[in-house]
């Protein structure tokens, strides 16, 4: 009786395993940067917008939230763009389910209500791209060659 009391539970718990969250659904399972883009280097930011600004460094601003398949299937793109630029842009991604720390900050004022939402800006600290939505790596890698361009090299 007690090898089937363990079995049954077993069976219980094997069964409740399996319903977990995916890419495709909007259920929290976790850090997305981490479960998804496999960077948890990104969060928490490493820095700020404003810092960003006057050390004259491009900026990639992500605002998300963890429960979203948008979100989600938006961090690997993120993430293979900051292993492929993070010597030279910042990465600052903003989890707006925290809105109050969030809104509070220069950043903030950038918050459409739209998730993901990004936000580009170059060394001066100019928007060269905003938009809601998720993004292929190939729609935002021009902008990031041109956000990497020397400071004495641009106009």
């Amino acid at each position: 009786m007690k090898r089937l009391q363990h079995w049954f539970a077993l069976a219980v718990l094997g069964s409740t395993l399996s319903v977990q969250a995916g890419v495709k659904d909007n259920r929290y399972e976790g850090n997305i940067f981490v479960i998804y883009g496999g960077n948890g280097y990104i969060i928490p930011p490493r820095t700020t917008l404003e810092a960003s600004v006057k050390r004259g460094q491009p900026v990639m601003l992500i605002f998300y939230v963890n429960d979203s398949k948008d979100c989600k299937a938006y961090t690997p793109v993120i993430t293979r763009l900051q292993v492929q630029f993070e010597r030279e842009v910042n990465f600052i991604a903003l989890h707006v389910d925290s809105l109050p720390e969030v809104i509070d900050t220069a950043a903030g004022r950038y918050y459409t209500g739209q998730i993901p939402y990004t936000v580009l800006f170059d060394r001066a600290g100019k928007v060269v791209y905003q938009a809601a939505g998720m993004h292929t790596y190939n729609q935002l890698l021009p902008y990031f060659n041109q956000m990497v361009v020397p400071a004495t090299a641009q106009p």
